[in-house]
């Protein structure tokens, strides 16, 4: 759930506190509730059927519908790793390291633990990343001193400038990038990685939960962060990187090994759950407790997946802050075809036998999916008007 927290996740939430203040901290509060139910959903799908979303849909509607969910996601994550892979060098660049070498060891790190290593492995490293994570956000507010009053009257008021434009197009980025599509696949093949048996849906929702609570905190402490930062219209990794340098050693030393840590740890989550998804609708097999030589055309997808985003997070230049928000809000239109057929997988008894979802969970889980649609729609909306 903390990978919902990369470095396109902190470029829009630093993007939002330094263009409105403390305004976006309510929207992302409130964004626990639909990323708790969302992402709940993916994971009861792993759990209960012991597929993946690709896979679920695939045995129940057919490829075709399988390809609509997964292969519109994979494509799109290209960006996704290159904003990883972008967020990793200017990380790296910040501490007088060469963003090539920096680059360089997070795709051969990267690469190594998924094949080498299975899925216990893996998971307490990214745990062990997600705790240097927390930690350089919350250095990050610290840093910042936000004004506590003005989080509580100004933040956290529900009555936000929401008939502006700007401040629609910033509310479906960062529903964008609160709710990803890679997440949900990520979610549910973890699920059917680790084996988790039905006993345990209620513990994996009460984790969620938390999950999503301390994912929307960090995002809302980012945001405040961004407020002692002038983010320029039109940024390269090099300005960004110029930029955050202005905060001073402590809080380039911060900066970096947030960039770092999200951006490696996100890294491993999207490749790992777009390569699931791929695989699953092209049914391959993806154990990553299997050999290199016993699912060569899957670890060999996951390779090539990210060496060309390796590449043009080295060359890409323009305005990176612009290509990432909109990336975002792309993100919610990709997120409507996968959220449906999860809601439909959910609710069917032929799917879910006895733990198919509940009247009242239906109801909740499409109200989540509706207000994130709508939101994420409203802002991209904004960008035509």
């Amino acid at each position: 759930m903390i990978a919902d927290v990369d470095v396109a996740s902190i470029i829009t939430g630093l993007q939002s506190g330094s263009s409105f203040g403390y305004r976006l901290v309510f929207i992302e509060l409130i964004l626990i509730a639909p990323l708790a139910t969302i992402q709940y959903a993916s994971g009861a799908l792993g759990i209960v059927t012991g597929h993946g979303i690709g896979e679920a849909v695939r045995l129940h509607w057919g490829k075709k519908y399988s390809s609509v969910a997964a292969l519109p996601m994979a494509t799109i994550d290209f960006m996704t790793y290159v904003a990883e892979y972008a967020g990793i060098g200017i990380g790296f660049a910040l501490i007088g390291i060469s963003p090539v070498i920096g680059i360089f060891i997070a795709f051969v790190l990267h690469n190594v633990m998924v094949i080498t290593g299975g899925y216990r492995h893996i998971e307490s490293i990214l745990l062990l990343i997600t705790v240097v994570l927390i930690l350089a956000i919350i250095a990050a507010v610290l840093f910042s001193t936000p004004n506590l009053t003005s989080i509580l009257f100004i933040g956290m008021n529900p009555l936000q400038p929401y008939g502006n434009r700007d401040y629609q197009y910033l509310m479906a980025a960062n529903i964008g990038a609160v709710i990803m599509p890679w997440m949900l696949f990520y979610q549910a093949g973890a699920a059917v990685e680790k084996k988790i048996q039905k006993t345990s849906l209620r513990f994996h929702r009460n984790e969620t939960l938390l999950g999503a609570v301390v994912s929307e905190i960090l995002m809302a402490a980012i945001v405040l962060a961004g407020m002692k930062i002038n983010m320029a219209s039109i940024l390269t990794p090099g300005d960004l990187a110029s930029l955050l340098a202005a905060l001073g050693p402590a809080g380039t030393y911060i900066m970096s090994v947030g960039l770092i840590s999200a951006g490696f740890l996100a890294l491993i989550v999207a490749s790992l759950g777009s390569a699931w998804g791929v695989a699953e609708v092209l049914n391959w097999s993806r154990r990553l407790d299997s050999k290199f030589s016993e699912q060569k055309k899957f670890y060999t997808l996951f390779i090539m997946e990210s060496f060309p985003a390796a590449i043009t997070g080295l060359l890409i230049t323009g305005n990176l802050v612009s290509a990432i928000l909109n990336l975002m809000v792309v993100y919610v239109v990709v997120l409507l075809p996968i959220g449906v057929m999860l809601g439909l997988l959910v609710s069917d008894v032929r799917v879910m036998g006895a733990e198919k979802f509940s009247l009242s969970s239906k109801i909740l889980y499409w109200a989540m999916l509706v207000a994130v649609e709508a939101g994420g729609f409203v802002g991209l909306l904004s960008i035509f008007q």
